[in-house]
């Protein structure tokens, strides 16, 4: 798309690196990448919807551990499709946020003030939001 005045008009009104992936996606540029995108965006849409609620420490855990999955899937996907690396870093923090929190909970002290029982539902419900709104953001 470099080089394409009206594309690049488009996706500095968009908004950049997000909306370079859906521009790129609604138009169909990249043939086998634009599918293996959309098959990424259908996973990552199946996956976080099979979550459920998290309502307590072990299904933050578990909703934790399978948003990990799905953003190091995802990730790899972006890079595989050669995005924009802005996109990938997107995954890449959030996925780092993600494992920072599960080693938090794994060895939080239960005697502290925050215990990963008053954490961790809060923290789990975060993690699997931000995973869901940049999904969206990505896929639309």
């Amino acid at each position: 798309m470099e080089g394409d005045r009206h594309a690049e008009a488009v996706l500095r009104r968009l908004g950049g690196g997000t909306a370079a992936l859906a521009l790129a996606l609604a138009v169909g540029c990249g043939g086998a990448a634009h599918s293996s995108l959309a098959s990424s965006c259908d996973r990552q849409r199946s996956a976080l919807a099979e979550i459920g609620p998290v309502g307590n420490l072990a299904q933050a855990q578990q909703a934790i551990d399978r948003v990990i999955r799905i953003e190091r899937r995802a990730r790899d996907d972006l890079r595989a499709a050669q995005a924009r690396p802005a996109l990938v870093g997107a995954y890449e923090r959030a996925l780092a946020d993600a494992q920072r929190l599960k080693a938090a909970l794994a060895g939080a002290d239960a005697t502290q003030t925050m215990s990963p029982l008053q954490i961790g539902p809060s923290g789990g419900r975060r993690t699997v939001e931000r995973a869901a709104l940049l999904m969206r953001k990505v896929c639309g």
